[in-house]
C-alpha cells in the first residue's frame, strides 16, 4: 500500500486531509514531459509539487518557510505542506501554464491531439508536441505527418512504418556530425571523416608535444632538457618526425639554423629517420648542404644505404608526366652512393622520352575555283623526344670509370662483356 502524506488545510478550513497517489492518465503523461523541457521566458512562483509517496499537488506557492510550503491548489484549497514530505518543487513558466489550459475541455481524439502537437511546437515544446504526435499514430495510424514528426518513415520494402535512422542505416546511410556539420552520409564515408578528424587530432597533439619539448631542449632546468634528450634519442613516431622535418624545411625557407632540427633526426633509433633523409634528399627546393648531409646520413649503415638505393632508382622511372630534375636528382643520389647493382637502371635512364603537344596556325589555300580557303579552330600536334639527363651520365660515369656519353646501345654493349656470366650451365633448366 503506498505511504499516505498528511497535509494540514490552514485554520480557514479546519480539516485534516488525506492525499493519496494520484494514477496517471495519458494526458498527464504528456503533461509530467513539462519537467524536462527547458522554456525560455519569465519564471513564475513555483506550481507542482513532487511528493515522496508519488502524488502531485498542483497550484499557486503561496508561501515557503524553512519547514513548510502553503499552496492555492487548482481547486482552490489552500494546504499547507512539511518540506520533508516533497521530494520536487518546480517551477512553471507561462508556455507550461498555456499548455495546461489548453488541455481543459479537448476530447482526447486524433484532430485535438494534432492540434495540441501544432500549438506545442509553436510554443517551443518539442518534447509536449512528439508526444502528442504519438497519440495520434495510435489514434490515426494513417496520419503520415505525425509518423514523420516523430521520426518514422514508411520502408517500401516492408511496407511498414519504421525509425527514419535505422532504416537509413540499413541502407548504409548514417547521420553524421564532422566540424559542427550534421549531415547524411554513408557509412564508409562517416568512416573516413572520423578518421580524419582523429588524424587531425593526434597530429595537433603530436606537434604541441615535439614544440614543447624542443624548447625544453634550451631550458635551464636540467630534468627538463635530460627529459627532452631522452624523448628525441628515443623517438619512432611518424608523427613526430614527420613534424620535425616541417619545422626543418620552415627553417630552410626562413634561412634559419636547419642543423639543429638535422641533428634531432641523426639522433633516432634505428631507422627512425631514414623515409626523412630520402625525402630531404630527393627535395628539389632543399639546398645542397641539406641533400649531402641527408646522403651522409643514409650511408651510415648498409641498411639504410639499400633502402635509399630502392628508393632512388624508383625515381628514375619517367612516368607518364616525367620530372626531369628529378631524375637528375636521383642519379646525383645515387652516384654518391656508388653501387654497382644500379648500372643497368641507370643506362636505361640514360635519356628520358618526353611528349609535348605543339598548337598549330591555321591553315589557308585555294580552292578549285580560286576562293582562299582557311581553316580554324584548334589544331595540335604531339611531338615524342628524348631527353639527355646529365644526373644520370655522371653517376655511370663514376661508378663504372666508362665514358660512352648518351650511347645506350654501346653501354649496353660494355655491361654485357663485363658482367656477362660465361660459365652457365644451360643444361640444369632442360
Amino acid at each position: 500500500m503506498a505511504k499516505r502524506i498528511i497535509a494540514k488545510r490552514l485554520p480557514l478550513f479546519n480539516v485534516d486531509d488525506n492525499i493519496m497517489p494520484m494514477k496517471i492518465s495519458w494526458t498527464s503523461r504528456a503533461a509530467l514531459s513539462l519537467q524536462v523541457c527547458c522554456i525560455g521566458g519569465a519564471v513564475l512562483r513555483a506550481d507542482t509539487l513532487t511528493l515522496k509517496n508519488d502524488g502531485i499537488v498542483s497550484g499557486a506557492v503561496l508561501k515557503s518557510t524553512a519547514d513548510s510550503v502553503v499552496i492555492r491548489t487548482n481547486d482552490g484549497i489552500l494546504l499547507q505542506l512539511e518540506k520533508t514530505q516533497i521530494s520536487k518543487q518546480r517551477v512553471d513558466s507561462e508556455s507550461e501554464k498555456a499548455y495546461v489550459a489548453s488541455l481543459k475541455n479537448r476530447p482526447d481524439d486524433a484532430e485535438n491531439n494534432r492540434a495540441l502537437a501544432k500549438e506545442c511546437l509553436e510554443r517551443s515544446q518539442k518534447g509536449l508536441s512528439n508526444a502528442h504526435y504519438e497519440r495520434v499514430v495510435e489514434l490515426d495510424p494513417s496520419d503520415g505527418t505525425a509518423w514523420s514528426a516523430i521520426g518514422y518513415i514508411k520502408d517500401e520494402q516492408t511496407g511498414q512504418m519504421a525509425r527514419r535512422d535505422a532504416l537509413l542505416h540499413r541502407r548504409g546511410i548514417m547521420r553524421y556530425t564532422y566540424k559542427g556539420k550534421s549531415e547524411n552520409t554513408t557509412m564508409h564515408a562517416a568512416a573516413i571523416a572520423a578518421s580524419k578528424e582523429k588524424a587531425a587530432k593526434l597530429r595537433a597533439e603530436t606537434a604541441r608535444k615535439v614544440d614543447l619539448h624542443f624548447k625544453n631542449l634550451r631550458s635551464s632546468n636540467q630534468k627538463l632538457a635530460f627529459e627532452a634528450q631522452e624523448y628525441f634519442n628515443s623517438l619512432k613516431d611518424p608523427l613526430a618526425i614527420g613534424k620535425i622535418k616541417e619545422l626543418l624545411v620552415e627553417s630552410v625557407r626562413r634561412s634559419g639554423n636547419w642543423s639543429q632540427f638535422f641533428d634531432i633526426l641523426l639522433r633516432m633509433p634505428g631507422q627512425s629517420a631514414t623515409g626523412t633523409f630520402i625525402e630531404l634528399a630527393l627535395d628539389l627546393n632543399m639546398p645542397q648542404g641539406v641533400v649531402d648531409a641527408s646522403l651522409d646520413a643514409l650511408m651510415r649503415t648498409e641498411t639504410s644505404r639499400d633502402i635509399a638505393m630502392v628508393a632512388f632508382l624508383a625515381k628514375l622511372r619517367p612516368g607518364t608526366k616525367p620530372n626531369i630534375a628529378l631524375i637528375d636528382r636521383a642519379g646525383n643520389n645515387l652516384e654518391v652512393l656508388g653501387d654497382e647493382r644500379t648500372i643497368p637502371s641507370l643506362i636505361s635512364a640514360l635519356q628520358t622520352p618526353v611528349t609535348t603537344t605543339i598548337q598549330k596556325a591555321p591553315s589557308s589555300g585555294v580552292d578549285s575555283t580560286g576562293s582562299v580557303q582557311q581553316t580554324f579552330g584548334s589544331q595540335t600536334e604531339t611531338r615524342t623526344g628524348l631527353v639527355n639527363q646529365p644526373g644520370v651520365l655522371a653517376a655511370l660515369s663514376k661508378i663504372t670509370g666508362q665514358s660512352f656519353s648518351y650511347n645506350e646501345i654501346a653501354w649496353r654493349q660494355w655491361f654485357a662483356l663485363t658482367y656477362a656470366k660465361s660459365n652457365l650451365d644451360l643444361r640444369r633448366f632442360e
